[in-house]
């Protein structure tokens, strides 16, 4: 078991867990850690991250999901897992010009990943992790499986079409904006302590200069 841990409650029965080896008040911009999805029976790692830009990511995604900011793109008809793995391993997709538009500066994306918070590349359990708001105004937190590309020649080798016939997301629920709102004052709360570190570390060092 961790030392440390912060906690996002989803349910009672479900979680995200950063399990922490150090104080927080010991963490820098540059402190790697595992983000934990726990299901009760099951537990998925969600990323592995510097978990400072984890967290401000995250605080960003919920400020836009409280204001209603993050309505699916009208393409999105399925699953957003199951476009992800379509979008990205699927050649030969159908209407794939529907996927993508064209930003500011040229480029050309998938218009899922405005929805996109962490995920994982883990050859058993490789995940997404999406927050939206859906068509009745509710916030989703979704979790999907990826398919991780391997040597044909592996013995537990599963091609794409075949993995794509059992898809199923981990993981969808609906939360309340009062859960969000603690979500984002928790995670609001890592970044400032870490900011806070670091301008004090800055600070000793100058002190130890003079």
């Amino acid at each position: 078991m961790k030392k440390y841990e912060a906690i996002f409650l989803i349910n009672f029965t479900e979680k995200i867990i950063i399990p922490f080896e150090d104080a927080l008040i010991k963490i820098d911009y540059c402190y790697e850690v595992p983000i934990l999805l726990d299901m009760g029976l099951q537990k998925l790692i969600l990323a592995n991250v510097f978990i400072y830009y984890a967290m401000q990511k995250f605080s960003d995604v919920l400020k836009r999901v409280l204001k209603n900011e993050l309505l699916f793109h009208e393409s999105i008809t399925k699953d957003i897992g199951y476009f992800y793995n379509e979008y990205s391993c699927n050649e030969p997709l159908h209407d794939r010009e529907k996927f993508v538009e064209v930003n500011a500066n040229g480029r050309s994306f998938w218009v899922g990943y405005e929805y996109y918070l962490w995920s994982s590349c883990l050859r058993d359990s490789s995940c997404a992790t999406w927050i939206y708001n859906d068509v009745d105004g509710d916030i989703v937190f979704e979790v999907t499986p990826l398919y991780v590309a391997c040597d044909p020649q592996e013995q537990n080798y599963v091609s794409y079409e075949e993995w794509i016939k059992n898809y199923k997301p981990f993981l969808i629920k609906k939360i309340s904006k009062e859960v969000v709102q603690q979500w984002l004052d928790q995670a609001n709360f890592i970044v400032e302590q870490i900011d806070n570190n670091v301008a004090r570390w800055k600070q000793e060092e100058i002190g130890e200069m003079e």
